[in-house]
């Protein structure tokens, strides 16, 4: 992110939508999960636990931990209900599947490089989450400079996200 002292109206219009800054596929999926599971940030992890190959003992196991409420309970059911309208009716239609209620965001990011952005390469991506109503997976898929067909997250990676979904 900007520090405060480069941080102008300008910086503040394109970070809006999300131009200029960066952020890791982590980061990205623990943004959306506080924005869908009540408001609750939580410490990420990617092993659940260890276990021991010969005997199946359990070595270590890693549980969910809440860092901080970072928006209200009533603000994340309405961004959750925003999300899952985005998949029934927008953008992210490729990724609805019969039977499920799935909320999700495209994304379509030109790519950087030398501080300049590329012409005509993009990173797309989808972010998913199910049930919409009361989430417990967000699925996140990006695609580096896809070369077929059009350049947009809910072309390419919503149908694939979807897909692992379902």
């Amino acid at each position: 992110l900007f520090s405060p002292k480069n941080y102008g109206p300008v910086e503040h219009a394109t970070t809006s939508f999300g131009q200029g800054i960066s952020v890791t596929p982590i980061q990205q999926v623990q943004a959306v999960a506080a924005a869908v599971n009540g408001g609750k940030l939580m410490t990420p992890y990617i092993v659940k636990r260890i276990v021991n190959g010969e005997n199946g003992e359990v070595l270590k196991t890693y549980e969910p931990t809440k860092k901080n409420q970072v928006i209200r309970k009533e603000t994340s059911a309405k961004v959750r209900a925003a999300l899952e309208s985005v998949v029934a009716n927008g953008s992210g239609r490729g990724a609805y599947r019969d039977q499920l209620r799935i909320g999700g965001k495209t994304g379509t990011a030109q790519k950087a490089e030398n501080g300049r952005y590329k012409d005509g390469e993009y990173i797309v991506s989808f972010v998913g989450f199910a049930p919409a109503d009361d989430p417990e997976v967000v699925v996140y898929v990006a695609i580096d400079n896809p070369k077929q067909g059009p350049q947009f997250g809910g072309v390419i990676a919503a149908p694939i996200v979807g897909q692992i979904i379902e």
